[in-house]
Formats: structure tokens, sequence, C-alpha cells
């Protein structure tokens, strides 16, 4: 987290230079606007709108205005929840964030283990049951070349390797900054379960234990202020678990020929159409949690109107 902040002191005391040139489409122009504080952020909307393709520009907007809302609605309400990822892919940690659902957080430094760890099968059970050890298993953690014979570090307990923590900064000392991040992110993420009030993101993206999942929430990490919401982005619906009160499931499949990572996809109309479907099934049980005391329509309408922003 550390890093991060220097990255937003950074682009904030450089952004009056930044704003005068342009850079095309690139992950660094996207990151930008992340970075950057509030006060510039209709400076960034015009200065970003310029570089992107026409198809993308109105889309892009809607996720932008709605962030801006869903910001608002979530420090108004729900200042005190925490939106925390149980995997199995990165989608639960990046989407929220995208959408303004995780207000008081830095955006890019992950809260726990999970958000950008992706996993298989049952892993994700194994490792809250067995207090995460599996996670940091000095037996388990074995190193390969990855793409471009890039340093990448192998856990063979849990199946899965760090893709997000990769090369020779952290490879660095035996991969002593990959261990100390997670370390921090498991007891991150075990205080906020012990003490916080939480809504849980699972997404089914593949092989998956679902049931094992249920089991392991419902005896390891359901207190009366948290719940679960199980998101199925695969075309075959998922059913089970459907009778728990302290859950949910929604089925949200991806786009057809759909690539949720890239920018052309999750920028484009159907792609901010599957994240804003997404957006409003954690909003559903945000307020499941903790039913807000005025209807959610009626507020958003009036801060709508006053923001001048449309659906």
């Amino acid at each position: 987290m550390t890093q991060e902040r220097e990255a937003r002191k950074l682009a904030n005391e450089y952004w009056s230079l930044l704003r005068r040139k342009q850079f095309g489409v690139r992950p660094e122009v996207f990151l930008l606007g992340t970075l950057l504080d509030r006060r510039h952020a209709k400076e960034y909307e015009n200065w970003i709108k310029k570089p992107i393709p026409a198809i993308y520009r109105a889309p892009f907007l809607k996720r932008m205005h709605w962030g801006k809302l869903n910001r608002a609605w979530m420090t108004k309400y729900f200042d005190d929840i925490t939106v925390l990822s149980l995997g199995q892919n990165c989608l639960p940690w990046l989407l929220p964030n995208r959408w303004g659902l995780r207000p008081k957080e830095l955006d890019i430094s992950p809260i726990g283990p999970f958000d950008l760890f992706a996993t298989i099968g049952d892993k994700i059970s194994e490792a809250v049951e067995g207090d995460f050890e599996p996670f940091l298993r000095e037996s388990a953690l074995k190193q390969f070349a990855g793409l471009l014979k890039t340093p990448t570090l192998m856990n063979e307990a849990m199946q899965a390797s760090f893709f997000h923590e990769m090369g020779n900064w952290w490879a660095a000392d035996n991969w002593r900054r990959l261990r100390v991040s997670y370390q921090e992110r498991i007891d991150r993420f075990k205080r906020i379960a012990e003490t916080g009030s939480v809504l849980y993101v699972y997404c089914i993206c593949g092989k998956n234990n679902v049931d094992a999942l249920i089991k392991t929430y419902l005896s390891k990490l359901h207190r009366d202020n948290c719940r679960l919401l199980i998101i199925n982005v695969l075309s075959e619906p998922v059913l089970s678990g459907t009778k728990y009160e302290q859950l949910n499931i929604v089925n949200i499949p991806y786009p057809q020929d759909y690539n949720w990572t890239y920018w052309n996809d999750y920028t484009s109309e159907r792609g901010v159409a599957f994240e804003f479907a997404i957006a409003e099934a954690i909003k559903a049980e945000l307020q499941r949690l903790r039913p807000p005391p005025e209807p959610v329509g009626k507020w958003f309408a009036t801060l709508r109107k006053r923001m001048d922003v449309s659906r």
C-alpha cells in the first residue's frame, strides 16, 4: 500500500503536466484516473475522452458516472461494510473498484489474499479451513520461468501461480516482498472477517466446488453482520446453495467471445452492461445486509439529477 500512496502522490503532483499531453489508449491512461484525487475528476474525464474511440466513449462515461453515484451511495449508507473478495478470479476485486463500490479503499493495493490469486476446485475452502497456512507453505512454493522467461512463483498446495506478482522485483531475496505482502493480506482478511461487517463476493469462473465453499463460509466466516454473494459467470446456471438465507447466488454469464480483462471488452457497450448487472447484484446484497432508510431508486434518481447524470 505504501507504493500506491507514493504513486498517488506522484500522479497528483504531475497531473498539471500530464493533462497537456495525449498518450493514446494504454493501461496507464486508465490507471491514472484511479490514482488522481477526486478534485481532478472532471479534468480527467475531459482529458480521457479524447483518445478513447467513439464506439467506446458512451459506455466508458456511463461507468465513470455510475462510479461517482455508487461512491456517494456507499459512503452515505455502507461506509463501515467491506466488500471482500473470496476469488475465484480477480473479478470480485477489480469490478467493485471500477464501479465505486469500495470508496474508502486503495484501488490498486489488495485487501485480502484472494483479490489477485486465482484458485480452482475447493482450494479456497482448504485455505480458510487451514487458517491460510497453504498460501505460504514453504515446501509448496516453486519458482519457474513464466512468460518471456519471467521469474514466477507456483504454489503447488493451492495449484495456482502468483501471476500478478511476477518478475525480478518480486523474486528478489527469495520472494521476500511477495511473502510479506501476502502475509499482510492474510492478516488483514482475518482481522476484517473477525471484527467487521462484510459482504463476501465469490465468482464462479471455472472448475470449483461451490458446496465446499458454502460449507466453509457458514462454519468459518458467517456472522450476523455478514453475507455471501456468489456470482456465476459461466453459461451453465448454478443452483446449489439457494436454500440458505445467509447467501445468494446470481447467474450473470459472460457475453459470447468475451474477455473481461481486455479494456476494449469491458469498456464496450456489452461489457459495461455485463459489469453493471454485477454491480447492481452487489448493491442488492448490501441492501439485504443493511436496508437503507430511504428507497434506493429514489435516492439515486435525486443524486443523478443533482449531478446531471443519465443512466
